[in-house]
């Protein structure tokens, strides 16, 4: 199975972890899910939603994550579980 590219960008703060994820679609790229890990400094949470089309949106608690560190790695995994047909390429940070 051919697997799509994508980057994902991220936006660190001092208590939360920011993200989205684009896809290359050859000439453009397009956003297919942001959110972000909230409240790194007391009880983490995840919030997701989609894109314009698909604006459903969630919310959900967290093992504890201590640090950026385990936050990104969780983020990681979840992208992994959830969009297995997407290969990052890329990633950057605002």
């Amino acid at each position: 199975m051919k697997k799509n590219t994508a980057i994902v960008t991220f936006n660190a703060g001092s208590s939360s972890l920011k993200f989205g994820l684009y896809v290359n679609n050859g000439e453009n790229l397009t956003c297919i899910t942001q959110g972000g890990i909230l409240d790194l400094d007391s009880q983490p949470v995840f919030e997701i939603s989609g894109t314009d089309e698909n604006k459903d949106q969630s919310h959900h608690e967290l093992p504890q994550l201590t640090n950026h560190e385990q936050a990104i790695s969780w983020l990681f995994n979840w992208l992994q579980q959830n969009f297995p047909d997407i290969h990052i390429t890329a990633a950057g940070h605002r």
